[in-house]
């Protein structure tokens, strides 16, 4: 974003201010924390990884292009507009639809959530390089911390349920790290006047796109074509989920800034190993917990002291 709208301090801001932010906060946590296990029903019942990284763009986009139909709202599709939707869809739906989707299989869906922990790590720490946030030391340590949880599962023998997923746990936290570009390049180069809408569409639709090579050289399409089994059930929550978070998403970063919209993640991490629990019967050991421990700490640490971007 070019020229972003004003980004809000809100750790100070009055409780009206926070309410929505905060109550838009624990539905994304809920609804994105359940993803994970929607994606693992998905893939288990035999969907293409990159496929269904295609429908979550593509599939999710249709409801949104079709409300701003409704409302008779266009959707920008000027040079400038294009080269977002392709940037922010491709740092948000593409690299992690071709890493976080394909491991899923191998790990449980509380492992694959965890991840998101780093996302607003990965945020504050981009945020720093480009001066988007000040240097503090707490929120320094807080980053320290949060690495020290990534070891903690990828390091111990005993972590996982199984060393070889270790690698498989490395790709999430790759995804994890995109998704924090995504979340500075929309705090940055959002057009002027283009609505969260048109964000939200736009950047499902770009990354679904940039995603469908791939799933044409891998021969990796799935079908949604009646009778629906688990998988394409799966699928369409995932894309209701998805078109709906997305929308308070790009709006949160755009009202409260990356950093506070970034901290969704830890509950969608805590959301997400319940729903693992729940759902699959999963249970983890106690690196992974100590792990998720460090990780919400880091979050926390790096959540302190907010202060408007410049």
């Amino acid at each position: 974003m070019t020229a972003p709208a004003p980004v809000l301090a809100v750790t100070h801001a009055p409780w009206r201010r926070l309410a929505l932010p905060l109550f838009l906060l624990l539905i994304m946590g809920i609804a994105w924390g359940g993803s994970f296990s929607l994606l693992r029903i998905a893939r288990i019942d035999g969907a293409s990884g990159f496929g269904i990284a295609f429908w979550e763009g593509c599939g999710s986009a249709i409801p949104l292009l079709l409300l701003m139909l409704v409302t008779r709202q266009k959707l920008p599709l000027d040079r400038r507009s294009l080269i977002f939707y392709a940037l922010s869809g491709f740092f948000g739906i593409t690299i992690p639809g071709s890493t976080l989707f394909f491991a899923a299989l191998f790990l449980p869906a509380g492992i694959v959530s965890m991840s998101n922990a780093l996302v607003p790590l990965a945020t504050y720490g981009f945020a720093l390089i480009i001066a988007l946030e000040r240097f503090t030391v707490p929120r320094a340590f807080g980053l320290l911390v949060g690495l020290a949880g990534v070891l903690l599962v990828l390091l111990p023998e005993t972590s996982l349920p199984d060393p070889s997923m270790a690698h498989w746990a490395l790709l999430c936290f790759a995804a994890s790290i995109s998704y924090g570009v995504q979340n500075i390049y929309v705090a940055k180069a959002t057009p002027p006047g283009m609505s969260a809408l048109a964000m939200s569409a736009g950047t499902l639709l770009g990354g679904g796109l940039l995603v469908l090579p791939i799933v044409i050289a891998t021969d990796g399409f799935f079908s949604m074509m009646p009778p629906w089994g688990q998988a394409q059930w799966a699928v369409v929550g995932m894309m209701t989920v998805n078109s709906s978070c997305t929308v308070a998403f790009l709006w949160m970063i755009r009202t409260a800034g990356p950093v506070f919209t970034s901290q969704c993640a830890y509950l969608v991490v805590l959301f997400g190993m319940l729903w693992g629990i729940v759902i699959f019967g999963e249970s983890h050991s106690g690196w992974i917990w100590a792990a998720l421990a460090l990780m919400v700490t880091g979050v926390l640490l790096v959540s302190l002291r907010q202060r408007r971007a410049p």
